[in-house]
């Protein structure tokens, strides 16, 4: 950007240039000042407006208004990169006549700087007019599938950038107003090597917050025969939506996750297939997840919550009691040491999935049962009664069995 500043009014032996940052109340704030230029100002005058007519996968056209100067011949220069015009960092392209030009050769889906400036036969350097652009997504081209995705160029970092092609959806406003990075490319669990999507959207809900607004913004432009899917860990509030959405669904839930499975060796675990979903997508993820070698189990969506309340939430809430009860141990013994890995494990999660399940509307009675066997317990203790506790214990047992 270019800023003229009037030193004319200013008198004394010293002048000062100040730049000042303003910031929020609340949060950190981080600002950055680099290629910072002093000239006199240019009597070269700067193009009055330039914009984008046309925008394409490969090709921008611009077209700009010059009403400062009485130059017929400009020159263009555009980088992929926040540059400093006029030092050659970007391609730079010659204009005469119209006040249009067809830029080629670009990147679909990409972000470019575009500057102009009219040219001026004098010494001193032109202002820059800078319009930012970024050229269209390129389509999926259905005259030549399979098309192929493999995530394998990205950075695997959940900070580094993905295509902004791609995009992230997330809910910024709860928990403290904190924003999650997924999704982001991922090197540890893949199909082909070396890098996968890994995608996670979660809060209270998964349907209020994440998988609903993603579906309504998408609906538009779908068919009625696209079938729509989810996987999300809560379904409460899904079945609704999907008997108004008019387009035929499935809905599953692979109960794992890469704390504790290992995801190269999925036999000992379980996905969950919904009922009331499409013949033809349940049977599509039979086979999916059939081939992963995982158990499968058929539920309704109120059935899946039920289940979910009561295979997670009183684990989550069991491992959540005992890390509130924590102290430090010097010589811990084994059944300790078994139940703080665990705790590690399960307290690794992210706080949007925990939160998740123990929101789920039938947590709560199991929490309560949780409580009620607890005060059992604890009763049982206080009288200290050894035929009691021995009964307790014994249909404990019978419970594991």
């Amino acid at each position: 950007s270019h800023y003229n500043v009037s030193l004319a009014g200013y008198h004394g032996p010293k002048n000062h240039i100040a730049i000042r940052a303003h910031y929020g109340t609340t949060g950190n704030n981080t600002f950055y000042l680099d290629n910072l230029k002093v000239n006199y100002v240019s009597d070269c005058p700067r193009v009055t407006t330039l914009r984008a007519d046309s925008i394409g996968e490969t090709t921008v056209r611009l077209a700009w208004t010059d009403t400062n100067s009485t130059s017929n011949m400009w020159t263009i220069e555009y980088s992929t990169e926040e540059i400093v015009p006029g030092n050659a960092d970007g391609v730079i392209r010659r204009v005469s006549g119209a006040n249009n030009c067809t830029i080629t050769g670009l990147t679909p889906g990409t972000v470019y700087h575009f500057f102009i400036a009219p040219n001026c036969s004098l010494s001193d350097d032109p202002f820059y007019t800078e319009l930012t652009v970024q050229t269209e997504c390129e389509r999926i081209p259905t005259a030549s599938l399979p098309w192929t995705e493999n995530f394998d160029d990205y950075e695997a970092s959940t900070y580094a950038p993905l295509s902004p092609c791609i995009h992230k959806y997330y809910y910024a406003s709860g928990y403290n107003g904190v924003t999650n990075n997924y999704p982001y490319a991922n090197a540890s669990f893949f199909h082909s090597s070396p890098r996968s999507l890994y995608m996670y959207g979660s809060t209270a809900s998964a349907y209020s917050y994440f998988t609903l607004p993603m579906f309504e913004e998408v609906l538009p432009y779908l068919p009625k025969n696209c079938m729509l899917s989810d996987i999300a860990s809560v379904k409460t509030g899904l079945k609704e939506f999907y008997e108004k959405s008019g387009h035929p669904f499935v809905s599953t839930h692979p109960m794992f996750g890469p704390t504790f499975a290992n995801l190269r060796e999925l036999s000992k675990n379980h996905a969950i297939i919904i009922s009331e979903g499409d013949h033809l997508g349940k049977v599509f993820f039979k086979d999916f997840y059939g081939n992963l070698g995982l158990n499968l189990h058929e539920y309704t969506f109120k059935g899946h919550d039920e289940t979910i309340a009561y295979s997670l939430s009183i684990p989550f809430v069991s491992t959540m009691v005992f890390a509130a009860c924590m102290k430090h141990q010097d010589a811990p013994g084994t059944t300790f040491s078994k139940h703080l890995e665990t705790a590690k494990g399960v307290l690794s999660e992210d706080d949007y999935l925990l939160s998740e399940v123990l929101f789920n509307p039938y947590t709560p009675e199991q929490v309560e049962n949780v409580i009620a066997n607890m005060e059992d317990l604890l009763e049982i203790i206080k009288k200290k009664d050894t035929n009691e506790m021995s009964a307790y214990l014994n249909r404990l047992r019978a419970n594991i069995k």
